[in-house]
């Protein structure tokens, strides 16, 4: 259960941070909307993704995971969770391509994205994912999730 209840969380934001280039692409300054030295219209690899906070049981946590260390059996995410990516787009969706559990074949996920101040909001037809975003260059794209104590915080490159 803590292993699928991590991962849904980590996939959550990953989703809501899809979700957050179209946002900040749909803004009137398409470049810059919160202050923000780059654009979040294109393609993101997870490269990094932290756990934070006190759990259920009030014990601390401080995990950070990478595809060389994902932690599978505690975090619920695998080498190849760090392999996928994410695309926004100009017109208000994003993309997901992920083989998350490494059993294949890959899921690929559509949905819509809206962005106001640095609350990137991902839409999949469920209720609405909400991120902050943190951090926003020309190569690198950095946001968070609270929930129950604990902050998941992923960082992502910028991928061709």
């Amino acid at each position: 259960m803590k292993k699928l209840n991590l991962f849904s969380k980590m996939f959550c934001l990953l989703m809501a941070l899809s979700a957050s280039v179209v946002v900040f692409n749909s803004c009137d300054d398409n470049n810059n909307p919160s202050g923000f030295s780059g654009n979040i219209v294109g393609k993101w690899q997870l490269v990094e993704a932290t756990t934070q906070g006190t759990d259920y049981l009030g014990n601390p946590v401080n995990n950070t995971f990478t595809e060389d260390n994902p932690d599978s059996d505690n975090s619920g995410l695998y080498p190849c969770s760090f392999r996928g990516w994410r695309e926004f787009k100009s017109d208000g969706t994003v993309e997901d391509f992920y083989d998350y559990d490494c059993g294949g074949p890959a899921t690929e996920y559509v949905g819509t994205w809206t962005m106001v101040g640095n609350k990137l909001t991902i839409y999949d037809g469920g209720l609405p994912i909400i991120v902050t975003v943190t951090s926003l260059t020309a190569n690198e794209l950095v946001a968070y999730d609270r929930e129950e104590g604990l902050t998941f915080t992923g960082r992502y490159i910028r991928v061709n």
